[in-house]
């Protein structure tokens, strides 16, 4: 043990209790008011030496009973335990003062309280321990002090120091354990840290797949949008197109009724129309006469007279030679009017007739075999695609025409096509629904809306009917076949989806609704032209037969090349020659055309195989004749671009195909 520290608490001066001698016993030495120890090995004290030992406190007397020395030294031995310490192999125990305190004592108590916080440099606030020791040992001192003026007293206040200790205690209990939750809690949340950074990690990856799902669905509604807007903007130019020609049509033909009626102004029209009915009136009138003249005679040979029979006849013959001159006499006078109407026809070079179309296309363009070959397979793929297979397989066995494999193939699927599109034609999309079924994967590889527009096309069937027939819908039956064919178009289709699932509202009143444009009879032709069309991507064919565009595009350019044929001929004697490229350019519609051209910037010709495109060394494409021009007839020689500063040579350009 080490010599005890200095304290505040007063103390009497130390007492040797035992010391070891240089044989290894203890003697012992009885202190004043020390009970007989009871000596052990070592250096330990028995618990009956002194206060080392605890005593239990000594009950309280009556007020009236003198308190004496002994009796007040054993309550402050309880109260405050002597200190025991071993210096050099001797044991020594202080007990604590039981002299009265005075004023000047309270006073130096304090005045080393203050001394010793300032020479340990306690903290003034907060938690200090020194500060608390410190307090302590004053508090203690101030127990002694009180105990042995008032025994009670100092008994009191030991029991309220024992209350605040047991407090204190407490409270550092309570955040020992509050210190040791918060070490915890910070451990499990140091654990679980990395496990939330995994998870966060896996919800951002996740989150960017779906982002990535989203621009694909987004990139998918745009690309269809734009493929519908497309196939719209077609179908409406076709419409506009088909106007257009019905307009014109229709402006001719009133330009002609109205050049007729222009010719008349030659001479008076009411003046025809009166010698059209007078002629009308004569001739009928004459007629009506001979009529009742051979009635009259037939009446006489019934009464059988003879004289009256002969002179009816002579009659008759007469009757019919007057009325046959009057009536030539009126038909001569309507003659006369019309011929100036029929002169005035010929002098108008808008009623002449049309030019000889003899020179209008070549009579040898067939000569060849194989072009006669391939005539001959286009006429039967044109009979294929019409239906019409009895004639096709009769038309290439006289003609020994033999299909390809593809084309072959072809003739077998155009079967199941005309046997849906017949179907379809009496509104029913079975046929169709199966084909369609079966080709899903195919018809998802091109993009085609095709199954989906089928299964629309049968809902709103089954919920409106089809207008103009027997064919009546329910709103259940709908219902139903939504509910089990809607489901996996819900991701590509979902807003038309919406709109139809809307339109079970307005079942009884369509026509009155947001959604009166679903119940049209036009649905059926335009999904009708839809299947034909995607049936026919799917055999890598076109959506109308070549034969069929051939023939459409020469009907519309012959017209425009016998006027320019029939202008050339008028004004310079000059025939259009067949040989190369058309003389005018002859309007097309987008879907008839197929092939790319090219126009020489510099000689404004078109391109063609003895004359291709030609890319020089800065980027500029003329034409093969144009680079020998530049060149001056040679392509070894270097000229400059027609469009830009750079130099070169044609053995340099690079023929372009397109």
């Amino acid at each position: 043990m080490i010599t005890p520290s200095h304290s505040l608490v007063r103390y009497d001066n130390p007492v040797l209790v035992s010391r070891t001698d240089g044989a290894g016993g203890v003697k012992q030495h009885n202190a004043p008011g020390a009970g007989k120890p009871v000596l052990g090995g070592g250096n330990t004290i028995a618990p009956g030496v002194g206060a080392a030992a605890p005593k239990k406190l000594p009950p309280v007397d009556d007020k009236s009973r003198a308190k004496t020395p002994t009796q007040t030294e054993d309550i402050l031995t309880s109260i405050l335990p002597p200190r025991e310490w071993e210096e050099n192999g001797q044991l020594w125990v202080q007990k604590v003062s039981s002299t009265p305190a005075t004023r000047l004592d309270v006073i130096n108590l304090q005045e080393q309280l203050d001394h010793m916080l300032q020479k340990r440099q306690a903290r003034e606030t907060g938690i200090c321990p020194v500060r608390r020791e410190l307090y302590i040992q004053t508090f203690d001192e101030l127990i002694r002090q009180v105990t042995i003026s008032c025994q009670e007293r100092g008994l009191l206040l030991l029991r309220v120091r024992d209350e605040i200790r047991m407090s204190i205690a407490a409270y550092q209990t309570l955040y020992e354990s509050s210190v040791a939750f918060g070490m915890r809690k910070a451990l499990q949340a140091e654990q679980g840290k990395s496990d939330m950074e995994a998870r966060i990690k896996e919800l951002e990856e996740e989150k960017r797949q779906l982002e990535q799902t989203v621009l694909e669905l987004k990139a998918k509604c745009e690309a269809i949008e734009k493929r519908e807007s497309e196939r719209r903007a077609m179908e409406e130019r076709k419409h506009a197109e088909e106007i257009a020609f019905l307009k014109k049509t229709n402006v001719q033909l009133k330009a002609s009724a109205s050049a007729a009626m222009d010719l008349l102004t030659d001479f008076d029209r009411a003046h025809v129309l009166d010698k059209q009915r007078s002629t009308a009136q004569t001739v009928l009138s004459q007629l009506d006469a001979v009529v009742a003249l051979l009635e009259e005679t037939r009446n006489a040979l019934a009464s059988e007279s003879g004289n009256l029979a002969k002179v009816k006849t002579a009659q008759i013959a007469q009757g019919i030679k007057r009325a046959q001159g009057k009536a030539m006499d009126a038909t001569k006078e309507l003659h006369s009017a019309v011929s100036k109407y029929a002169k005035a026809m010929d002098k108008d070079r808008r009623f002449k007739a049309a030019p000889d179309s003899t020179n209008m296309w070549n009579p040898r363009a067939l000569d060849n075999p194989a072009k006669t070959k391939v005539l001959n397979r286009a006429i039967v793929l044109h009979l294929v695609r019409e239906g019409r297979f009895d004639l096709a397989r009769t038309f290439a066995a006289e003609t020994q025409t033999e299909l390809l494999e593809n084309e072959s193939s072809a003739h077998a699927g155009f079967a199941d096509m005309f046997a849906a599109l017949a179907a379809m034609r009496v509104y029913d999309l079975s046929p169709a629904c199966e084909w369609a079924q079966r080709n899903s994967i195919a018809l998802q590889a091109v993009d085609s809306p095709l199954l989906f527009s089928l299964i629309r096309l049968q809902f709103l069937k089954l919920l409106f009917g089809v207008p103009g027939t027997a064919i009546v819908g329910t709103r259940e039956g709908a219902l139903q076949y939504a509910q089990k064919n809607f489901e996996p178009f819900k991701e590509q289709h979902m807003k038309e989806i919406q709109k139809l699932m809307c339109a079970l509202l307005y079942a009884n009143n369509i026509l009155g609704s947001p959604y009166k444009d679903l119940y049209s009879s036009n649905v059926w032709t335009d999904v009708s032209h839809m299947f034909t069309r995607d049936f026919c991507l799917l055999l890598h064919l076109p959506a109308e037969s070549p034969l069929q565009t051939c023939v459409s595009v020469g009907v519309n350019a012959l017209p425009t090349i016998m006027k320019m044929s029939s202008i050339l001929k008028e004004q310079s004697g000059l025939e259009w020659s067949t040989e190369g490229e058309l003389p005018v350019e002859i309007p097309l519609k987008d879907k008839q055309r197929f092939h790319s051209v090219f126009v020489c910037p510099v000689l404004k010709e078109l391109g063609t195989v003895k004359n291709p495109p030609m890319m020089m060394v800065c980027g500029h494409v003329v034409c093969k004749e144009s680079l020998l021009r530049l060149g001056k007839g040679n392509l070894g020689t270097k000229f400059k671009c027609p469009y830009c500063p750079s130099e070169g040579r044609g053995e340099q350009a690079m023929q372009i195909h397109f």
